[in-house]
């Protein structure tokens, strides 16, 4: 048993890097995990500095040694030679340095010469009657069905499932300020046993390997339950929010969805007989004659938090990105125009260590800065003090508008909400990296908005479209502006207050 090394950040917001030891086997998610962090490519390049003096030292000797012993070795040839031996060393540890700090993810060959691949399914295995359940069929827990948690309705363009609450959405619309606990390290996501482990380590190994990005950063996620979190909004205690890494949400919340399978190389087909089901460590037990989904807090799964946010321009268009191939999750879907997850760095940065509404605005709006390219960043470098202005000036405008509970993740809880932007639209740009404004962006719907009601026509513009196919969180989050749209017709006053507050913020305000 050696130690595996797990970056889970420490205090200087992530520039330096805290290791935590776990007795767990050596594997891959050992060197996965250090190859994620800054500090492991420093630890490289020390070493290859190192090797490479060690071989101008040795060849330097065997040089020094021909030229005092005269053995007839031309002078001038083994200079020629020494130096050509010495030039291609450098290079080559120096290549090797580079594509070891660009593409951190392959790290050992396929084993007996097969590719590990994984898949996402739709529905989950257990013993006994039903052997397979479709996550369609999975209701909300109990306790949150007794919150006001159903399904959410679904549409053609999204084949997704999630559970929505419209009492609670109405409570985060108008909450001011939800107290927010003290933020701890919580427990290790791979699992202690040894056949999980395995199972979460080649599962990580297939979703990575051929990915570009794949930084393993600190995150936060929901330690409360959803009884709990009614309670804080009301004024009533406080929410719990836990660290966790993001690899901790590819091996639990990604991984619990999955099927592993070996195929030939650069091949798609599965082999015979080498699928391996991980939905059995699907969160979801039977309870009331139903399969239910474990209520929040899930103790196993990561449960990190995911934030959205739709923008609004200047000139009144909603904008859309398209999510590039490259990324692990959600490729080539459209999505809201900020989407992510939130960082263990947006507490600190945002100001408001202890106000978690405060928090999640500057979430979704770091992310809505990033995928528009108003600020740049590389991974693990902290935000400078004016990019933490730039997001504040977005955040001011961003409004959290609802909540869901990820079916096809494990019941993952995002947030989602809109933002004004003080730019046009023709003022924005996509970040390559991340999202492109697609044809189908400008051009999802040329409609311009004059009040929040018009939503409605806009939506139905664009789901007409063919090959428009949403990421949950996006359709989630417009699904969510066109039912407050709906409240202009409500005789609910207080339905009728949501919409003229959100209304008033999105196109009346100066």
């Amino acid at each position: 048993m050696t130690p595996c090394f797990v970056v889970v950040s420490d205090k200087d917001r992530e520039t330096q890097m805290e290791v935590k030891a776990a007795k767990i086997e050596e594997s891959d998610f050992d060197m996965y995990l250090k190859r994620s962090s800054g500090e492991y490519r420093k630890f490289r390049q020390k070493q290859n500095l190192t090797v490479s003096l060690a071989i101008l030292g040795t060849f330097g000797s065997i040089y020094s040694f021909f030229a005092a012993t005269d053995i007839g070795i031309n002078f001038d040839t083994a200079q020629l030679v020494f130096f050509l031996i010495i030039a291609v060393c450098g290079l080559y540890f120096t290549f090797n340095d580079f594509v070891g700090s660009r593409d951190p993810h392959n790290v050992h060959p396929p084993t007996e010469g097969y590719w590990l691949q994984s898949k996402s399914v739709d529905q989950i295995k257990r013993a006994g009657q039903p052997s397979e359940v479709a996550l369609s069929d999975i209701l909300p827990s109990s306790e949150e069905q007794n919150a006001g948690f159903d399904k959410l309705p679904e549409i053609k363009n999204c084949q997704e499932h999630a559970f929505v609450s419209e009492d609670l959405d109405n409570l985060l619309l108008r909450a001011i300020a939800v107290p927010m606990g003290q933020i701890e390290i919580k427990k290790y996501y791979l699992s202690g046993k040894a056949e999980l482990k395995t199972r979460q380590i080649k599962f990580l190994s297939a979703r990575i390997k051929d990915k570009k990005k794949s930084i393993n950063e600190v995150k936060l996620r929901l330690g409360s339950s959803i009884a709990q979190f009614i309670k804080a909004i009301n004024g009533k205690g406080e929410v719990n929010i836990e660290k966790v890494t993001y690899f901790d949400g590819l091996v639990t919340n990604e991984a619990f969805r999955s099927i592993l399978f070996e195929t030939l190389p650069k091949d798609d087909e599965p082999l015979p007989d080498s699928e391996l089901d991980l939905t059995r460590y699907y969160p979801a037990e039977f309870e009331s004659g139903a399969w239910r989904l474990g209520a929040l807090p899930s103790s196993d799964v990561s449960q990190h938090i995911g934030i959205s946010t739709i923008a609004i321009t200047k000139d009144n268009r909603v904008v859309i990105f398209k999510q590039n191939k490259n990324n692990i999750i959600g490729a080539n879907t459209y999505v809201a125009s900020g989407s992510g997850s939130m960082d263990y760095n947006d507490k600190v940065d945002s100001g408001s260590i202890r106000e978690f509404i405060e928090v999640i605005k500057f979430s979704m709006a770091r992310e809505l800065c990033e995928e528009t390219g108003a600020i740049k960043r590389k991974p693990h470098v902290q935000l400078s003090a004016s990019q933490i202005k730039e997001i504040k000036s977005v955040a001011a405008t961003t409004w959290v508008t609802g909540f869901f509970r990820w079916v096809n993740r494990c019941g993952k809880p995002e947030f989602v909400g809109v933002t004004k932007l003080n730019k046009t639209y023709d003022e924005i740009e996509g970040d390559r990296d991340e999202v492109s404004k697609s044809v189908s962006v400008e051009r999802f719907s040329t409609k311009k908005l004059a009040a929040l009601s018009d939503i409605r026509d806009w939506f139905t513009e664009v789901n007409n479209l063919e090959k428009v196919k949403y990421n949950l969180s996006c359709y989630a989050a417009i699904r969510r502006l066109v039912q407050i749209a709906s409240y202009i017709d409500s005789e609910d006053a207080q339905k009728k207050s949501n919409y003229d507050f959100l209304n008033a913020k999105l196109f009346n305000e100066k």
